[in-house]
């Protein structure tokens, strides 16, 4: 991606033509969504490029952090917080500027500007981030041809490294050419050396190494900004160069990954990772070749391509056959999605731009097996008009998110790192879950084994879904529409892992499937006798026949009235709340009656004939407006058998 906050991301000319998300204009009632039992790859990172870092040479604005050697610079406190702690993100990627070589020291390095980074990777620390990837935008001048950071520039045709500025028609004018930048051959071996060197200081200054490096941000392409062209040969000589210098700096946990193309593949390039593609990986009579020894892992920039017209589905589903293929050559391979935004001006507005990245987030982690994923930009002072590139803008005094920061936050923190992607399948007309293009819902399986679903509603009509696959008694729903952010909505019901939602017309809605939430019941299996309980007739503790312990309850027939009861507190109004009680008899068709009563609302009850096998029993009440307890009681009379309960649990529906 760009480096400089002034430099708009210039790709070849595209269509004018937005393809806009499909439109039905009657409600498309039925259809469900499941979440499967097949489980794919874990995510090991959520990410982003948080801001730029580059306050020595480019000013105080260029900078989130304070830095003495920068006047002006200050940290900026809330952007800070909103990056590391709201965002939800688990690493962060920074790029290793061409700065930060300094020819005449002895180790090649200028820490006067490297201290740019190292401030910015030890804030990000600060707020919990310790892992980190770097990225190459351009090797310094001094090692490249022509000499300039530029990935590309335009000048006086065979007038060196002096620059002139593009204007429009400046391709048609004869004196002028463009000129691409490459890393000189005879240098290769000093920039390896340069790169390993960084690295290794960043861990002399309370820094973890990073988990990743990149070799070069999109190699194969020649930008007005900070960029490098190579060609496939050298590409496969510097990267494994690259690995015997960092091994050398005893850097050999540090995995190399690449090529961060621009995207899947193009007309002119083609695939870029595979036996057809721009370098080959694929491993000959299975043995891997030298350049897939170097690689740990495959990276690939992934941004919104659908008014492209370099590029179409074939370039995509050929990508996806590349990394099922080294899936298999390669297990231990990681796969990165190291940049997407939406970087061309168009007329969507807010929730229209926030609905197309978030139907591409879906297809990079439901049909590829991503094990990163990162948004290119956390903050900006501003966005191009009609891009949707940095998450935030504004100043640190007033900070403004965007509609997407709010979807990736809730998702985020919802299912973090170490959360698994979970198949998702639809029989809804308008709400897919496979495809190539965009796809509307992708689950993952949290720690605990439960769900987070996101589903989009792309229509113009609201679609009344049916929703299985869920796990936990309710989830919590969160809804982003053109009026609001993710905001907090009532909790969805789950019974058998099903339920039902009416989705707005444009929207996008998180289920935070949550475990049945447990009210405490003080003695719940009878283990001691400390008052817990209140009991009377015939009822007393007993270890005749119990399910789990020593102790259980036990309630002779020989009595008017003989039982247990006990005060629950802590309750929610108007919640409905379930009874799990184990019982069992003497003999066959034993009576046993429990409830709850001074709910406020509703009360509990239930009648059990129980057999001589402990079974659990249940009913459920509902609390009223104010009440915040309620009494669990369990009762019989005169019978001629004996009741045993144990184990009295209580949950939240």
């Amino acid at each position: 991606m760009r480096i400089k906050p002034i430099t708009l991301r210039i790709k070849q000319l595209v269509a004018a033509t937005i393809l806009l998300s499909p439109v039905y204009l009657q409600p498309l009632l039925g259809g469900t969504i499941t979440v499967t039992s097949q489980t794919n790859q874990t995510i090991k990172g959520w990410g982003v490029f948080p801001a730029y870092h580059r306050a020595t040479d480019w000013g105080a604005g260029s900078s989130i952090v304070a830095r003495p050697n920068s006047l002006g610079s200050t940290n900026k406190i809330n952007i800070q917080n909103a990056l590391y702690t709201e965002l939800g993100v688990s690493i962060v990627r920074a790029d290793l500027s061409p700065s930060y070589y300094k020819e005449s020291a002895p180790d090649g390095l200028d820490t006067y500007y490297l201290g740019d980074l190292v401030a910015h990777l030890q804030a990000a620390k600060s707020k919990g981030i310790s892992e980190y990837m770097l990225s190459v935008w351009s090797p310094p001048w001094q090692f490249k041809t022509p000499a300039r950071i530029e990935g590309g520039f335009w000048r006086l045709k065979g007038d060196g490294t002096n620059k002139v500025d593009w204007y429009d028609g400046i391709g048609n004018n004869a004196a002028y050419e463009k000129v691409s930048t490459s890393l000189r051959e005879d240098r290769e071996s000093q920039f390896v050396t340069f790169y390993a060197k960084a690295v290794k200081y960043l861990t002399t200054q309370g820094l973890d190494a990073p988990v990743a490096v990149s070799l070069q941000n999109e190699p194969r392409w020649d930008p007005p900004y900070d960029g490098c062209v190579y060609a496939a040969p050298q590409y496969t000589r510097v990267a494994i160069a690259l690995r015997t210098a960092l091994n050398g700096e005893g850097l050999s946990s540090v995995k190399i990954i690449g090529p961060e193309t621009n995207d899947y593949g193009d007309k002119t390039w083609g695939n870029p990772i595979m036996w057809k593609g721009w370098y080959g990986l694929a491993k000959n009579n299975g043995v891997p070749n030298p350049l897939a020894s170097a690689m740990q892992g495959i990276a690939v920039h992934s941004y919104d391509l659908t008014n492209d017209s370099y590029w179409n589905m074939d370039y995509f589903n050929e990508y996806k056959t590349s990394v099922e293929r080294l899936k298999i050559d390669f297990p231990s391979y990681d796969f990165w999605a190291t940049e997407h935004s939406i970087d061309y001006e168009n007329t969507l507005g807010p929730i229209g731009l926030t609905m197309r990245a978030t139907r591409q987030l879906n297809r990079e982690i439901g049909t590829l097996p991503h094990n990163y994923w990162f948004w290119w930009q956390g903050y900006s002072t501003g966005d191009p008009q009609g891009h949707l590139q940095a998450l935030m803008s504004g100043t640190d005094a007033n900070l403004v998110r965007t509609p997407m920061y709010h979807v990736l936050s809730r998702l985020w923190r919802s299912a973090p790192k170490g959360s698994v992607v979970r198949k998702v399948s639809s029989d809804h007309v308008g709400i897919t879950a496979a495809g190539s293009v965009e796809i509307d819902t992708i689950a993952l399986q949290k720690a605990d084994g439960h769900v987070v679903l996101l589903v989009c509603n792309p229509t113009n009509s609201l679609q009344n879904v049916s929703l299985a696959g869920l796990t936990g008694s309710f989830a919590k729903v969160y809804q982003t529409t053109s009026s609001e952010n993710m905001a907090d909505k009532s909790n969805l019901p789950i019974s058998g892992g099903n339920g039902t939602y009416a989705f707005p017309a444009q929207s996008i809605v998180i289920f935070d499937c949550m475990p049945a939430v447990g009210v405490t019941v003080l003695n719940p299996g009878f283990e001691s006798n400390a008052g817990e309980w209140q009991i009377y007739g015939a009822a007393s503790r007993s270890s005749t026949l119990k399910r789990s312990g020593n102790w259980a309850m036990q309630i002779n027939g020989t009595s008017s009235s003989s039982g247990y009861q006990q005060t629950i507190t802590g309750l929610q109004s108007n919640k409905s709340y379930t009874v799990r009680v184990w019982a069992a008899g003497s003999a066959a068709n034993t009576m046993l009656w429990m409830g709850a009563y001074n709910t406020g609302g509703s009360d509990g009850y239930k009648t059990s004939n129980l057999g001589t096998n402990y079974t659990e029993q249940s009913f459920t009440f509902t609390t009223g407006p104010s009440a915040t307890s309620a009494v669990l009681w369990g009762w019989r009379g005169n019978e001629p058998t004996v009741a045993y309960v144990d184990d009295i649990s209580v949950t939240a529906n």
